[in-house]
């Protein structure tokens, strides 16, 4: 089994099983942070597909997703399949640190206006 830290809202994805209640930091900048930690009963290499590449969002998360291409390191999505790069309605998660087949680290750091807990 593989142990991820991932958003909040991915609990809510049918391959995760939550472990706890999460643990609620401040950071420097006084923003609060919450992460999950989780217990993913797949294999490392499909839950290493299945997060950080944009196929694999498509394939339980969203109908659209794809990489930044200014920044390799931002996954950018949308619960419109007609969205595009850029757009208000978009969802961005930059990947802050990974071990490939391990483990994963990745905030929000752009979602639409008004969506719930951002």
């Amino acid at each position: 089994m593989l142990r991820q830290i991932i958003p909040s809202a991915l609990l809510l994805a049918p391959i995760a099983a939550a472990q706890g209640q999460g643990q609620l930091t401040t950071q420097a900048d006084g923003t609060l942070a919450l992460a999950h930690e989780v217990i993913v009963d797949a294999p490392a290499a499909e839950v290493w597909t299945a997060i950080p590449t944009p196929e694999g969002w498509r394939g339980w998360a969203v109908p659209a997703a794809w990489r930044d291409c200014a920044d390799p390191n931002v996954l950018e999505t949308s619960y419109d399949p007609a969205a595009r790069p850029g757009q208000s309605q978009t969802i961005q998660q930059r990947f802050t640190d990974a071990v490939p087949g391990r483990s994963l680290a990745f905030p929000t750091i752009k979602a639409p206006a008004g969506f719930p807990d951002f």
